[in-house]
């Protein structure tokens, strides 16, 4: 650099000479500076230059930390929306529920996070030094006006907690259930085999149900879902069975059936949208057909002392049922509180059917009332696990037969959940639940396993 400015300096100072001595006619021109003067300016900016790029390396190095600090944030957001897909329950079915079919999870596929993303304006490539305005200090992030309270989560604003149009939730599990009831429910309809025709009571039974189920959600449109459910049963019936007219035992019975059970179809409606510190409110809609094997559907003995027991056994209910429903969601960092409230409508319907020497001419399947409440905790970033309290109370059941009305007495089907979920990736994950029954008429043991995956 000084030999350059050297040059430039005798160059000058020779040009000044030789206008000077060529007269007034060439005009008067400001001798050069001396040399040293000009190799210090030369210095000061170089220094500034330097201090320049200090101050750009400082805002870049800021500007990184920014986005680190807002992509850790992020990530812990989605893995917090995400607990409530991984298992918790949701829209539709009564969430942790041990009577009906499993709970539909809740997807977040497009959940952002909640961190207040700060953008920060790069200064533009500089032409030259005298034109590039001095870089100013980087101000220090201002901290909030209310700053964030223990055990809050800012949920995003304009938040979608169900399937985005376009997207689609396919659902395969395999459920695994015991009991020694003899009552059997099945969406919350209770399914009483026998006993419904005021012929026989099952004294003593232990049944096993295996289903596996095919789900699929998508987006019909923004904060709208539909889903349908496809389930495969597969039952094993050991039973005891008395004569109720003459109180006498029939002999021990064991019968194993599998068929196609009830199909059923639900609309998710998000009715707010999420805000910090607020619950998110789904409406849903879920109606269950009867394309199971329903009780009156099943094949029975015709003749002797145990005319009209079951020789096969049903995979469904029976009957067609509508349940409306409310389901919240109220994130509280690190936990999700989740829950749900609804009515199930069993659709009554006239059978008008021998069985063993009696009419069924119309069968009134109790309506259930379905609660549920439960909390899901992220232990890391990929696993989560949580646990929930369900409880239905399903009404009696009204059959006349032959001109006689007999109703069943009332159920109260009480269970406790835990289940536990791993992330293997954004789109594909694991959950396993176990649920033990606390009431006389729930299951003993409910064991599902569940993969869900998007696309």
């Amino acid at each position: 650099m000084k030999p350059r400015l050297m040059t430039s300096a005798a160059v000058l100072a020779l040009t000044g000479g030789l206008a000077a001595a060529g007269g007034a006619g060439a005009g008067e021109i400001e001798p050069a500076p001396p040399i040293a003067v000009q190799q210090n300016q030369a210095d000061k900016d170089i220094e500034q230059l330097k201090r320049d790029m200090e101050a750009l390396k400082a805002l870049a190095a800021y500007q990184q930390g920014e986005m680190d600090r807002q992509s850790q944030e992020l990530e812990a957001q989605r893995q917090k929306m995400a607990l409530i897909e991984a298992g918790l329950g949701g829209p539709g079915y009564q969430i942790g529920t041990f009577a009906g079919p499993r709970p539909a999870a809740v997807p977040l596929a497009q959940a952002g996070g909640a961190a207040r993303i700060q953008t920060v304006q790069a200064p533009a490539p500089a032409q030259t030094m005298q034109q590039q305005p001095q870089p100013q200090p980087q101000p220090q992030p201002q901290q909030q006006s209310q700053p964030q309270t223990q055990g809050s989560v800012d949920a995003p604003r304009g938040t979608n907690v169900l399937t985005p149009p376009g997207r689609f939730v396919i659902e395969p599990s395999l459920e695994f259930s015991h009991t020694s009831s003899n009552r059997f429910v099945v969406g919350g309809a209770a399914v009483l085999d026998t006993v419904l025709i005021g012929a026989f009571e099952a004294t003593q039974a232990r049944r096993e149900t295996v289903t596996a189920t095919l789900g699929v959600r998508t987006g019909i449109m923004n904060r709208l879902e539909g889903e349908i459910r496809i389930p495969y049963v597969y039952r094993s019936d050991r039973t005891t069975n008395t004569i109720l007219a003459t109180e006498t035992t029939t002999a021990t019975t064991d019968i194993s059936s599998h068929d196609l059970g009830d199909i059923e179809a639900a609309l998710h409606y998000q009715l707010n949208e999420a805000r910090p510190g607020e619950p998110v409110l789904i409406a849903n809609l879920r109606v269950k057909s009867d394309s199971g094997r329903g009780p009156y559907d099943v094949s029975r003995t015709t003749s002797g002392p145990t005319a009209g027991l079951e020789t096969e056994l049903p995979t469904g209910s029976g009957f067609w049922g509508i349940e409306p429903s409310v389901t919240f969601l109220m994130p509280s960092d690190p936990v999700v509180f989740f829950g749900n409230i609804g009515y199930m409508w069993n659709i009554a319907r006239d059978i008008n059917k021998s069985i063993g020497g009696a009419l069924v001419e119309r069968v009134d399947p109790g309506d259930s009332i379905r609660f549920s409440v439960g909390m899901g905790l992220a232990m890391n970033e990929r696993t989560s696990f949580s646990l929930s309290y369900s409880y239905d109370y399903i009404y009696p059941t009204d059959t006349r037969i032959d001109g006689v009305k007999y109703s069943t007495e009332t159920l109260h089907v009480g269970a406790l959940t835990f289940g536990v979920n791993y992330q293997l990736r954004d789109d594909f994950g694991i959950n396993f639940s176990v649920g033990a029954g606390l009431t006389e008429d729930a299951p003993d043991m409910r064991m599902i396993l569940r993969t869900p995956f998007s696309f």
